[in-house]
């Protein structure tokens, strides 16, 4: 409980620092949110979640929220939810560092972290270096690279044609500028990878055990069991019914009660 709780410290304090504002809704969130932190250090989970469910419902993007609702549901054995709760709050900021340490320590006391599948370079390549940067930081990177990557060859084309117009001998290939230049079509490209990827729309398996159903029917047959914590991608929806890909892996159907979305396919 010690180690939660130091986890749980630095995000708290992101909502405290705000001022408080007279206006009763901006004061409801913050006692709300106050409140679901006492009651977490009290170890009443069931109230602090309700707390922090007001909280969120009067600002749903709040990072804060997300990653300690996601605690809450850990502590009372829910660590699909969990995942969930901090799957959304690292999507709306990649770099929150709260929600990375609280994402892994949920995630590293996970039963089943994955199922039989095949190794998807794409797949790999999100988890590695998509999923821990944010777009933002993709795009600052790119433009940085870009800027001085131009500059340096604006400058090397100038000496070139000084040199013609003097007839003096022509400036050494411009090495360094050609390696900023690779670096920013590799960011370039991870970029562009980056927003296709946040097109796509994800979920959170949250109940303990789904079968997969190879259609939109208890009565079909199941490919396989869907572990609480693993992550699908999302393709279409009939009813009470949704039709997932784990990837590498089949496609088949579950139902929404299941799994709750954690990017909504939209950047």
């Amino acid at each position: 409980m010690v180690l939660i709780f130091l986890i749980l410290m630095p995000w708290t304090n992101v909502a405290w620092s705000q001022p408080l504002d007279p206006d009763p809704a901006v004061l409801s969130f913050e006692q709300s949110f106050q409140e679901g932190v006492k009651l977490y250090q009290n170890k009443d989970f069931e109230k602090a979640r309700s707390s922090f469910e007001a909280s969120l419902v009067k600002d749903p993007h709040n990072i804060s929220v997300l990653t300690n609702l996601g605690m809450v549901f850990f502590e009372i054995g829910k660590k699909g939810l969990a995942l969930a709760y901090l799957r959304r709050a690292l999507e709306i900021d990649a770099d929150f560092r709260p929600a990375q340490t609280a994402y892994n320590y949920v995630w590293s006391r996970l039963e089943v972290k994955e199922l039989p599948h095949r190794l998807e370079t794409y797949e790999s390549l999100r988890d590695y270096l998509l999923k821990p940067v944010s777009l933002s930081s993709y795009l600052w990177l790119g433009s940085l690279f870009f800027l001085l990557s131009g500059w340096l060859l604006i400058r090397f084309f100038g000496k070139r044609k000084r040199a013609f117009e003097e007839e003096l001998p022509l400036p050494p290939f411009p090495t360094v500028g050609f390696m900023i230049m690779i670096i920013f079509i590799t960011f370039f490209s991870l970029t562009l990878l980056k927003v296709y990827d946040l097109t796509l729309t994800r979920a959170t398996i949250t109940a303990e055990k789904v079968p997969m159903h190879t259609a939109p029917n208890e009565n079909e047959a199941s490919l396989f069991e869907l572990s609480q914590g693993l992550e699908v991608i999302l393709r279409k929806s009939e009813a009470d019914w949704v039709q997932v890909t784990y990837p590498g892996g089949p496609t088949g159907w579950v139902k929404k009660t299941e799994l709750m979305v954690t990017t909504d396919g939209s950047i």
